[in-house]
């Protein structure tokens, strides 16, 4: 009997200094993808100052090349307020209250970070993160669902500039010339040229826009 009495007692203890340690310990939630080497510098940055102060700092490190891990970052995004032109930057440290990317990840704002770090604001962003429901594919179609049809077209015509298809063209269009074709027979070769060009990125186009609609069922 006193035998289990003192195992329990030992489970009491060793779970205190468990709590004691998850409760003292600073808990940092890294975003990056594993062939970065801006992530690993920040994450080896992180690591080294771990020494400098006195509490433990926890890594915790989520891998954008899982989908779960594109959800959850999309959610703690929303929760921390992140810019618009920093929602694609790798890698996103989440420390306590504060976030940071490859350009603040600087030593003095993220030991002072350290300094304000405390349990109950980390809890109360986490809190804010789980009420969250929006998914990777949600926030991702908020954002493009902006574009007009201009912006749309716009972009498509600055994509269509390809420097190889015009060289191909004036090639096109210099040996006709030089063999002795008319204007007329030069125009609706290069005519048929561009048509064809067009035809090829519209076939592409509407194949791998298929090809997407199919895996997403």
């Amino acid at each position: 009997m006193l035998t289990i009495m003192k195992k329990r007692l030992l489970v009491v203890i060793v779970l205190m200094v468990s709590i004691a340690t998850f409760a003292s310990a600073i808990l940092v939630d890294f975003f990056g993808v594993p062939t970065c080497m801006e992530c690993f510098e920040v994450e080896l940055l992180l690591e080294n100052l771990s020494y400098e102060i006195d509490k433990d700092v926890q890594i915790r490190k989520y891998q954008l090349t899982v989908p779960e891990n594109q959800d959850l970052k999309m959610r703690y995004i929303r929760a921390y307020g992140v810019p618009e032109n920093i929602i694609d930057q790798i890698p996103l440290v989440f420390i306590g209250e504060d976030f940071f990317y490859y350009d603040t990840a600087k030593p003095g704002a993220l030991l002072e970070s350290f300094d304000r770090y405390s349990l109950e604001a980390r809890e109360r962003m986490l809190s804010i993160i789980e009420d969250l429901e929006d998914t990777a594919d949600d926030i991702f179609l908020e954002r493009f669902a902006g574009f007009n049809l201009l912006v749309v077209i716009a972009a498509g015509l600055i994509d269509g500039v390809n420097p190889c298809a015009f060289v191909v063209l004036i090639f096109l269009v210099s040996y006709l010339y030089y063999v002795g074709r008319e204007r007329k027979e030069i125009l609706v070769a290069g005519m048929f040229f561009a048509v064809g060009i067009f035809s090829a990125y519209m076939a592409m186009g509407a194949g791998l826009m298929g090809a997407v609609g199919y895996l997403d069922r």
